[in-house]
This record gives C-alpha cells, sequence and structure tokens, in this order.
C-alpha cells in the first residue's frame, strides 16, 4: 500500500494493510488521491491498488459523477466500477452520489463490499441493467440507502446478476426502466452453481416503473423456458 494514496488526517491501518480513505471534495477526477484533495473516484482508485479491503468516509454534501466512460471501460470514466476488489463505503453524516445523467452510478464486479448511509441517484444507462446500483457476481451489502431517480434498460434502480445482495434499511423509489423492473431486477434465481439472492429486510420498493413489466420487481431465473417468478 502506497501511504501517498492515502486521504486521511491520520491514517487507519491494521495488520492486515488494510485502509480509510476521507473524501473532502464533492467533483469527480481520476488523478490522485491526497489528504485533503480526494475525490470518491480518486478513492476507489486507490483502494484498487491495496490487497485488503479498505474503508471510505464519505463526507455529508452531494458528491458527482462528470467524467465520460472510457474505451474499454474502466474506473477512471464513467460509472464508479469496483472489479475485483472490496470496499466498504459510508458516510455517517449521509451523502449523495449523483451520476447527473451520465451513466449509472454504482457497479460491482466480483466484489465483497458495503455500502451504508448513502443516497444513490442520477444514473442512467438506458441499454443496460442497474441505474443506480448492478451487482454482477459480486457479495453486496446495502444498509440505510435510499436508491432514487436513476434510470436502465433493465432494473431501474438496482439489478442483481448471481451473487447475492442484502437490501437493510432502505429503499428503493421513483427509479425507471424502459423494459422491465423498475425497482430491483434479479437474474439467476435458479442458477445451482453460482444462484442469485436477494434478501429485502426493513425496506420499501415504491413508485418505481417499468414499461413492459415489474414495477416493483422482476425475478428471472437463469435457464430458458422456465417460468419467471
Amino acid at each position: 500500500m502506497r501511504n501517498c494514496l492515502v486521504a486521511v488526517a491520520a491514517l487507519t491501518a491494521t495488520a492486515a494493510h488494510s485502509a480509510t480513505f476521507v473524501i473532502d471534495r464533492y467533483d469527480d477526477d481520476n488523478g490522485s488521491c491526497t489528504v485533503g484533495d480526494c475525490t470518491l473516484r480518486e478513492a476507489l482508485l486507490a483502494a484498487e491498488t491495496t490487497p485488503e479491503a479498505d474503508t471510505i468516509v464519505l463526507s455529508e454534501g452531494r458528491h458527482t459523477l462528470s467524467i465520460p466512460e472510457t474505451t474499454p471501460p474502466s474506473l477512471l470514466g464513467g460509472d464508479l466500477e469496483i472489479f475485483d476488489f472490496d470496499v466498504d463505503i459510508t458516510a455517517p453524516n449521509g451523502a449523495t452520489v449523483d451520476a447527473q445523467g451520465n451513466n449509472r452510478v454504482f457497479r460491482f464486479v466480483n466484489s465483497n463490499s458495503r455500502m451504508e448511509n448513502l443516497e444513490i441517484t442520477g444514473g442512467f444507462t438506458p441499454d443496460d441493467l442497474g441505474g443506480g446500483i448492478y451487482s454482477d457476481t459480486s457479495d453486496v451489502e446495502l444498509s440505510s440507502l435510499w436508491v432514487h431517480d436513476n434510470v436502465a434498460g433493465i432494473g431501474g434502480g438496482i439489478a442483481i446478476l448471481f451473487g447475492s445482495v442484502l437490501l437493510t434499511d432502505s429503499a428503493v423509489s421513483d427509479n425507471e426502466s424502459l423494459n422491465e423492473a423498475g425497482g430491483i431486477y434479479q437474474f439467476g434465481v435458479n442458477i445451482f452453481v453460482s444462484p442469485s439472492r436477494l434478501d429485502v429486510r426493513n425496506s420499501t420498493i415504491s413508485g418505481n416503473v417499468a414499461r413492459t413489466a415489474g414495477g416493483a420487481l422482476v425475478n428471472r431465473p437463469g435457464f430458458p423456458g422456465d417460468p419467471n417468478t
């Protein structure tokens, strides 16, 4: 772990070399995360290089995403893609992450991560899954989240492709799907090797819209010809 990339007043490190990054900027940048000058994207880029699961602490306020998607897609631009690393993202006083209609907000791929006390909004991915959050072959815990006003081709608020999502004390509202599953889309329910699991506890799914089916929730199996739930 490179200490120069850790943006904290006092670094919290364990024997396993995990780190804590404090976000003190609200715009979008993909440079180095330094003390007093670190965006959410920069903190994720730094966390991507460390061997253990790090913690990212967002300051209260609206953190915006504006950098266009790169070719090929990467964390340097577009959505916040947490690919093949683990992270804990939290905001003790609450914070908003707003994609401003530029892309989806978060994507997790092969990740075991957690998000807490966040407002996820402004995601827009009309030809893909998960406007707010797309969990792909990951195990993700979402606690005290408000996922709202996101748009996707399928799964306006949240999309799950295999893996598991635990949604606790949260609200998924006023999202839109241009096809099915305005609120939450879950795929791979009946796959035995890598099943998909959605566990909703003390949470609300409301006011979401889908143009074809499932304004609130669609569960799709993984085998062609199986009935939908």
